[in-house]
């Protein structure tokens, strides 16, 4: 039996995301909510649903630049003069990774900071505990 990577054995419909760290200052999640906005991966819409049920006034975006995605790392840019990394903990900077204590979180690096990281909690599918019982 083959699974692809992400939504297969997981149901992302009954999975929660939370935030661990310092609060986020309302300026700094319209950021991180600017930069997860460019991608489709499923962990970085789930962070986007997330910040958009914290942040009031989502409609009015800051521009992102320098965009980039690592497959299998993270998505990072410059966001009003920010530079954002949000992803595994080999995207940080080596000098950070001593900071990120979780091999399967999704950490928040702004400039030279590490700011926290989301982790989210997964359940099986129905698809997939049904699948199993036939082994």
């Amino acid at each position: 039996m083959v699974f692809d990577k992400t939504g297969t054995i997981t149901n992302r419909n009954q999975s929660e995301i939370i935030f661990i760290g310092e609060p986020l200052h309302p300026s700094e999640a319209l950021k991180i909510l600017a930069l997860v906005n460019q991608s489709s991966h499923p962990i970085s819409q789930q962070i986007k649903y997330f910040l958009t049920d914290i942040i009031i006034d989502n409609n009015h975006l800051p521009n992102v630049e320098k965009w980039a995605e690592s497959v299998g790392k993270g998505i990072q840019g410059m966001v009003d003069h920010d530079f954002i990394k949000i992803g595994s903990k080999s995207l940080m900077d080596i000098f950070l990774q001593h900071e990120c204590p979780d091999d399967k979180a999704v950490y928040i690096q702004m400039n030279n900071s590490l700011r926290g990281y989301f982790s989210n909690t997964t359940t099986i599918s129905k698809w997939a505990r049904e699948s199993y019982k036939l082994f």
